[in-house]
């Protein structure tokens, strides 16, 4: 069985035709899925499948437990918040995930969102598309010399630093794991998460949803933010609450946002607290969508998938190794 978390179906049948040839029957599946939430959409789908390549539709108990052949979820990502961990590895079903592969893609949009959202691209780009020229001369700040807040510092934040270190901003970041050789190479501030908002005229998101990363940004931490301050968000959308930071755009205290990520992804209203702010960058959930990262990623998965057939090690790529504790017999 085989989906991605992409949009139209692009260069993957060599993927497919890999996998046939391992004699698994590749089946796509994107359309009829769709980032599905819906339990039943899922289990109709791939209610008869042993692996599964999946995007963002929802991989609960319900859906786990209903595919009765399943052994191995593929994450074709790395945030696996729509999968239940727990419940796969009491079915003794394995999942990996791609960690690392999008580092690069993710930093380039984070940072072209910190630039287009602060000297306001998108409304700039609109006004012109609509014909008019001198309304569409907006007066902007410069992004050089601006102090950037990295929320969450691992491959992705330091990604998003090394491409930083050439412009003349500084740089702070919050971790719960403070790499101070990486710190001291590129010139970075380690602080606490509420003192880094505190002090940052741009504040980019690069946190996992666990339970304290769940609406980190909100109306609270907002207000403590300088007036004026940018918010990107890269990472998941549970992280920002998309209605308080909508009234802080209107309000003007915060200045622009750039989201590649909603709250309630997968269905059609995700991103409607932010339709006709001119003020918010807008794309959907697209960082990693480079040629050279799902040409990257889809390699990986099969060759996954092939490993996992052949019971090969798989260390650094399995979130749930105890799940061979539940293997049934």
């Amino acid at each position: 069985m085989y989906h991605h978390d992409g949009g139209p179906k692009k260069n993957y049948d060599a993927a497919i035709a890999r996998l046939q040839n391992m004699g698994v029957e590749a089946v796509w599946k994107k359309r009829e899925i769709s980032n599905s939430q819906d339990p039943k959409v899922v289990i109709e789908q791939c209610g008869d499948s042993n692996y599964i390549i999946n995007g963002i539709e929802i991989w609960n108990r319900e859906v786990i437990e209903a595919c009765e052949n399943l052994e191995l979820i593929v994450r074709y990502g790395v945030g696996y918040n729509a999968i239940d961990l727990d419940a796969a590895t009491k079915r003794g079903v394995a999942v990996a995930y791609l960690p690392g592969i999008n580092t690069v893609a993710v930093a380039e949009h984070a940072v072209m969102l910190m630039m287009a959202a602060l000297r306001k691209a998108g409304a700039m780009s609109s006004l012109l598309h609509q014909g008019y020229f001198s309304e569409a001369n907006y007066l902007t700040p410069q992004f050089n010399g601006k102090t950037i807040g990295i929320l969450g510092c691992g491959r992705i934040g330091k990604a998003v630093c090394r491409m930083l270190s050439g412009f003349d901003c500084r740089l702070l970041a919050y971790d719960v794991f403070e790499d101070r050789a990486f710190a001291e190479e590129y010139h970075v501030e380690y602080l606490p998460a509420d003192e880094l908002m505190r002090q940052s005229d741009i504040i980019t998101v690069h946190v996992p949803v666990l339970p304290e990363t769940i609406h980190m940004i909100n109306k609270e931490s907002i207000s403590k933010m300088k007036d004026g301050v940018v918010i990107v968000n890269t990472s998941r959308g549970e992280t920002v609450c998309s209605e308080d930071l909508a009234d802080a755009l209107k309000s003007g205290k915060v200045y622009a946002a750039g989201l590649d990520v909603f709250e309630g992804e997968g269905g059609h209203h995700m991103h409607a607290p932010f339709i006709g702010l001119e003020q918010a960058i807008i794309t959907p959930h697209v960082a990693s969508s480079t040629f050279e990262t799902y040409n990257a990623m889809i390699e990986k998965s099969v060759e996954i998938i092939d490993r996992f057939r052949k019971q090969e090690d798989l260390t650094g790529w399995i979130l749930n190794p105890a799940y061979k504790e539940y293997l049934r017999t």
